[in-house]
């Protein structure tokens, strides 16, 4: 897989890189930020072996540990320009999932730890915000809108939700249903977002529903069919249209109970 790290802003020169391998994740009901989890690391693929070097030279090839904990790599020879590219040769195999997940790359030039920055997420994240300040979005974008039911004393369901758009282009979605039969249907959904309209964005990326349902068996003649009474454990790529005022928000898909917040 050939990444090329576009033209930099900046000369840029680097002796040493960490990589840190796996996905970083913001947890239901937290607002805090991103977090490594054991699970995700194991659901995705993760880099093994990766060259790196100045776009229009021999790049040198580099191993990496199978490890959550960030990894210092010592550069043979130290590229210096604005023009770089990553190649991952070999691959850790996820357990779930067949995409490369690298959560953190950081360079070192002798003297300070830096983040390599083309110019222009921090210009686009300005340009989202902007816009938002001007529609219904500017008064969740960036923070955690929930619902949560418990249901009664006497029938116990437990429902929540969440959805976070952030200003980077990214989101996330979680949806959880349990029963007092014991039947659990959870959702997890998360990609990059556009602007469609001032009261409407596109969203678009991976969702992975787990099910696990107390049903009959499968019966060809009653009409049922072959998910019941088995677990379910898909992931799908999938797009859907969002769609907002103030205090409320939708999904065309109806992929979770409409927002009020």
């Amino acid at each position: 897989m050939d990444a090329s790290m576009d033209q930099f802003a900046n000369q840029a020169k680097a002796g040493s890189v960490i990589m840190v391998n796996g996905h970083r994740h913001q947890e239901a009901g937290d607002n805090d930020g991103y977090h490594r989890s054991e699970t995700h690391f194991q659901h995705n693929e993760r880099a093994a072996t990766f060259s790196f070097g100045l776009y229009w030279e021999d790049p040198g090839v580099y191993q990496l540990e199978d490890v959550m904990e960030p990894q210092v790599v010592n550069l043979e020879f130290p590229p210096e320009g604005d023009r770089f590219m990553l190649d991952i040769l070999e691959v850790y195999p996820g357990d779930v999932y067949r995409d490369l997940v690298i959560s953190e790359m950081r360079f070192f030039d002798g003297e300070d730890w830096f983040l390599i920055d083309t110019g222009g997420s921090e210009t686009r994240k300005r340009g989202i915000l902007e816009w938002a300040q001007d529609t219904p979005m500017g008064a969740f974008i960036d923070k955690q809108i929930y619902n949560r039911d418990i249901g009664t004393e006497d029938h116990y369901e437990f429902h929540y939700q969440s959805l976070i758009l952030r200003s980077n282009g990214s989101f996330v979605i979680w949806k959880t249903d349990e029963w007092d039969n014991l039947d659990i249907d959870r959702m997890y959904a998360d990609g990059n977002w556009q602007i469609l309209t001032d009261s409407s964005v596109r969203i678009f990326g991976r969702l992975n529903r787990v099910g696990r349902f107390d049903m009959e068996p499968y019966d060809p003649y009653a009409g049922s069919w072959p998910d019941q009474g088995q677990n379910i454990d898909r992931t799908t790529v999938f797009s859907d249209t969002l769609r907002f005022g103030d205090g409320w928000l939708t999904s065309d898909r109806g992929l979770f109970e409409d927002f009020e917040y």
